[in-house]
């Protein structure tokens, strides 16, 4: 009876282990899910960034073309500038909606993180 009984303990810790491994692994699926995604919004905030450098090079280029005088090029660089200054703003927009979600997933994270830790150190 008591082998039984030992047996029968044993049996009750490893599928509480077993419980406690499957719960770890679907959390851990999670963050690589998050991960994921961080890795192609950072990837598209990195095109922003290349966008924002070559938009910035097309104003230089403006102000250049602005001093030569002609009233039609001034006219069609100005164009061009409000036209760049709208595709800034929507790239700020952006920019910080994702920073947002960003920040968001980092503070899910070490939530996550944290209960874990101390669910391991009560024994749970």
């Amino acid at each position: 009876m008591e082998l039984i009984k030992t047996y029968d303990a044993s049996l009750e810790r490893q599928v509480e282990a077993a419980e406690k491994l499957d719960d770890v692994r679907v959390k851990l699926d999670g963050r690589l899910a998050i991960a994921k995604q961080e890795r192609e919004e950072l990837g598209f905030l990195l095109q922003l960034a290349k966008s924002k450098e070559i938009s910035t090079k097309a104003m230089r280029s403006l102000d250049s073309l602005m001093g030569q005088g002609d009233s039609e090029v001034a006219q069609a660089a100005e164009n061009i500038r409000r036209r760049l200054d709208h595709a800034d703003a929507a790239w700020e927009v952006q920019t910080k909606s994702l920073d947002n979600q960003l920040d968001d997933a980092m503070q899910s994270l070490e939530v996550e993180s944290e209960l874990a830790a101390r669910m391991e150190r009560l024994g749970i």
